[in-house]
């Protein structure tokens, strides 16, 4: 794992898609003055997200070209995903697919649990 640095906004891919109230709310936020310290989270090969989609397209809405990320190897088995949501197949290799074609899990559907974050992260 690599330490928290900028990356171009355009590069990160979500694998879920956001829920409208909570994106709007946190936009709101971030123009009172919100600061958010957590980076995204995203697989250092792919730039998939793994943590953070509603920042992501909250800093996007609002025009940040780099944001800060925690570029992490996902193939590490100190990494693990579960599905949030009943019936919804959930795997590693499924979240990178979902990321580079697009093809999004509804919100909230995978949970990751990073033993070398020492957090679990609802994405």
């Amino acid at each position: 794992m690599r330490p928290a640095q900028p990356v171009h906004v355009g590069e990160l891919r979500p694998h879920e898609a956001t829920e409208e109230e909570l994106l709007q709310k946190l936009v709101t936020e971030l123009k009172r003055g919100l600061v958010i310290q957590e980076p995204i989270v995203i697989d250092q090969a792919t730039r998939v997200i793994l943590d953070g989609h509603h920042r992501h397209a909250a800093y996007k809405i609002l025009g940040l070209e780099y944001v800060s990320c925690l570029l992490v190897d996902y193939r590490s088995t100190h990494i693990r995903v579960e599905a949030r949501r009943p019936g919804i197949f959930v795997s590693k290799e499924e979240v990178i697919r979902r990321g580079l074609t697009g093809d999004l899990y509804p919100p909230k559907t995978t949970r990751h649990t990073f033993d070398v974050l020492q957090k679990t992260c609802d994405p």
